[in-house]
């Protein structure tokens, strides 16, 4: 499955061509300030594109992209209130900022707002109507608030704008899986893992196919594989134990269930909104 916290925030688009807007007489920190908000990462990028907004010698369109590149920084840290603040200054300044109301989305995804994080989406795609991510995007969110027919609809768009996009079809697996789609979820997930081998998302999702198909031996066997990638996973954890469980390992299957309730408090009520319980 790939959780929406995972997709990476849009920078760019037409960030640098907006951000580097001093003047050639402007003096060397002015111009390291803006150049550092427009390229740098982490704590420079928040600091610098902070100068650039209390400077008062930007406006409109410039400042607003300020704003945005402060906000993508912020996103990447984890600081997700201060990012959708930072955006919805963005889009106060700019209102048809595509990537500013696309992040803002992505945002409010990881704060579990999905009504909010749909909006967004849904006003990207109005702007932008050829990104594939911002309909898989949309697509998980929708997951979450169970309209998943809508879901499936937004992935096929993004196959049809991007057919080599593996987390569109992992995306699109984890949903028909849900819906009982099996044959279908299984096909989806192979054609992900042909375009992203390996990786901790997509093995995620073909451990959940493998699981509602009753396999749970193959469940087990790429659950393993998806934390090998990375140990800390809930996802891959929580169905290994329910597969152990089904195969008669109550103490493995109770210990992986618990560690995953751990890392993610919340697995067990997501998993039965999508019709599984333990």
């Amino acid at each position: 499955m790939q959780a929406i916290r995972t997709l990476c925030v849009a920078t760019g688009f037409t960030l640098v061509a907006l951000l580097v807007v001093a003047p050639a007489s402007a003096q060397d920190n002015e111009s390291g300030y803006v150049h550092a908000c427009d390229a740098a990462t982490g704590k420079t990028a928040i600091d610098a594109c902070t100068w650039v907004i209390q400077s008062n010698k930007f406006s409109g369109a410039h400042l607003a992209v300020a704003y945005a590149r402060r906000g993508d920084a912020l996103a990447i840290a984890g600081q997700y209130v201060r990012a959708i603040d930072d955006y919805t200054q963005a889009i106060k300044l700019k209102p048809n900022y595509a990537v500013a109301i696309f992040n803002r989305g992505f945002a409010y995804g990881n704060l579990r707002d999905y009504q909010h994080s749909v909006d967004d989406f849904t006003t990207a795609t109005k702007l932008e109507p050829n990104i594939a991510k911002a309909y898989i995007n949309r697509a998980i969110s929708l997951r979450h608030l169970n309209q998943n027919l809508r879901a499936i609809e937004d992935l096929n768009k993004a196959i049809q704008l991007s057919p080599n996009d593996g987390y569109a079809f992992n995306e699109r697996s984890w949903i028909r899986a849900i819906l009982g789609q099996l044959d279908a979820a299984l096909s989806d997930c192979r054609q992900a893992n042909h375009f992203k081998p390996n990786d901790k998302y997509i093995l995620s999702t073909c451990a959940f196919v493998h699981f509602r198909k009753g396999k749970y031996d193959e469940a087990i066997r790429d659950a393993n594989t998806a934390l090998a990638v990375d140990s800390r996973r809930a996802d891959p954890l929580y169905i290994r134990g329910l597969s152990r469980r089904h195969l008669g390992d109550s103490a493995g299957g109770d210990a992986d269930i618990q560690q995953a309730k751990t890392l993610d408090p919340k697995i067990e009520e997501t998993y039965a909104s999508y019709g599984v319980k333990p």
